[in-house]
């Protein structure tokens, strides 16, 4: 509990401050109610800090702080109105650097430079293929996704048994649904539509340089067009670039 004539401080001081910096703090702590709280509490440690140390000095060179029924106007000294202020000017400035921070942080790239690239599964291609995937081949860089989106209905993205590289992880969409599968393991990718597998809906990605399963993808046992078809991407293979859309 302080003291009479320090509580009498506090009040004067308190009231000194609101009206001071009310208009230009006021707006931003009604908005930052996770701040109010701490600015509070701030400004009373402020208040009571440097009521001590006047009172101390008052006692000490034998003055009152208070007389009859009247408030010296001289007990509100400029150094606690300017203390008081730039206790909220620097607390709305950490507040507001902390959530200035947190929006960079939310809005920064988080992939580290690994991109999404898009395939198509359509009823037909731009050369009049039936059931396929646009681009057919794709080359990408270890990290990257691909996104498979169901531009047309009834088709899906697997993996073919045996032609993706040893360790890396398969994937399986269903039927209609867009899925973005991750490539970290470099090497040779064969996928295909489950349901028109036969009609040669097939696809490759190269992830990164690496061919090392190229034979295996090469040797594979594909049925009906499926086998003419990923022949043709496979000597697409080593070209450096994306093929055209196809």
């Amino acid at each position: 509990m302080l003291p009479a004539n320090l509580q009498m401080r506090q009040h004067i001081i308190l009231s000194a401050l609101t009206a001071e910096v009310k208009p230009y703090v006021l707006g931003r702590v009604q908005r930052r109610s996770r701040n109010a709280v701490w600015l509070g509490s701030l400004c009373k440690t402020l208040v009571i800090a440097e009521g001590a140390r006047s009172n101390k000095g008052l006692k000490m060179s034998g003055k009152k702080s208070f007389g009859g029924s009247g408030v010296s106007s001289r007990l509100i000294s400029r150094r606690s109105l300017l203390a008081g202020s730039a206790g909220l000017t620097v607390a709305a400035a950490i507040g507001g650097g902390r959530r200035a921070s947190a929006q960079e942080s939310d809005s920064g790239q988080s992939s580290g430079g690994a991109q999404t690239h898009e395939v198509q599964m359509v009823n037909k291609d731009p050369e009049g293929r039936p059931m396929q995937f646009v681009p057919a081949y794709l080359k990408i860089a270890p990290g990257d996704s691909v996104k498979f989106v169901a531009t047309d209905k009834g088709h899906n993205s697997e993996p073919i048994l045996g032609m993706i590289p040893e360790g890396a992880e398969t994937w399986k969409g269903k039927i209609n649904e867009e899925i973005t599968v991750t490539f970290d393991v470099e090497g040779i990718y064969g996928y295909k539509c489950l349901p028109h597998f036969a009609l040669g809906m097939v696809g490759i990605i190269q992830v990164g340089d690496s061919t090392e399963n190229l034979d295996s993808a090469e040797t594979a046992k594909l049925p009906g067009k499926a086998k003419s078809r990923m022949a043709e991407l496979i000597a697409q293979v080593g070209n450096g670039a994306t093929a055209p859309a196809n």
